[in-house]
């Protein structure tokens, strides 16, 4: 019995083959034609381990390729809904330490200090952040001195202008720097943290948290393993 190569089922231009190539999306339709053509082979003349590895090959690529399908896929639907992740999505960054564009930060009294980054476009000979708490009253003024262009840190220990320790919770943060001749220095800031949860908000949207830092799927800028 004559059974047609899946090389040649995937090479052919024209009859049944063409018509049915759009199946090949499907890895089960693959390895459904690989069983077949072994249950079938000539007991005489077994299946050549040459052709046999490079189907296998061709097999990892379309199950790499339906991988990569499903993946463009979910990332078309999330432009389609206005850049709005889901929750499958946001589940990717669970245990992930990612670097996140913000201009919060999360003080945690037991955790101790913590350190937040400065992205400045260009150099600067002196910067200050301004911490502020939720009411938007300035709870500290740290000055950082210069700054050079590109990524930039530092700790902020907890304390007000006065030395006393503040409580827990949110506050933000704000850069003003300046070059040498006394003109402002473009800057952004960041933070560093591992994607503890995920939540959903009143429009439907993922956020992720760091610890308890909400954190916009579209502010993440670098994810690390």
């Amino acid at each position: 019995m004559q059974v047609t190569g899946l090389q040649q089922y995937l090479a052919g231009d024209n009859g049944p083959a063409a018509a049915g190539r759009a199946d090949m999306g499907s890895k089960d339709v693959f390895l459904k034609l690989l069983t077949a053509q072994m249950q079938h082979q000539d007991p005489l003349k077994p299946q050549d381990p040459t052709q046999m590895s490079s189907q296998l090959a061709q097999f990892n690529m379309v199950e790499q390729q339906i991988s990569t399908n499903d993946l463009l896929a979910r990332l078309a639907d999330s432009l389609s809904a206005g850049n709005k992740t889901n929750a499958t999505d946001a589940g990717m960054y669970l245990g992930h330490t990612v670097v996140a564009e913000s201009s919060q930060l999360y003080f945690d009294a037991a955790a101790g200090p913590v350190t937040a980054n400065i992205q400045a476009l260009s150099s600067a000979a002196s910067a200050k952040v301004i911490i502020r708490d939720t009411a938007g009253s300035t709870v500290r003024v740290l000055d950082v001195g210069a700054l050079k262009a590109g990524s930039n840190t530092f700790t902020w220990d907890g304390t007000n202008d006065g030395g006393a320790a503040v409580p827990s919770g949110r506050y933000s943060m704000e850069v003003v720097a300046l070059d040498a001749q006394g003109n402002a220095v473009q800057t952004a800031t960041s933070v560093t943290g591992v994607i503890t949860a995920m939540q959903i908000d009143g429009q439907g949207n993922s956020v992720l948290m760091m610890g308890s830092l909400p954190i916009p799927y579209e502010m993440i800028r670098e994810i690390r393993i």
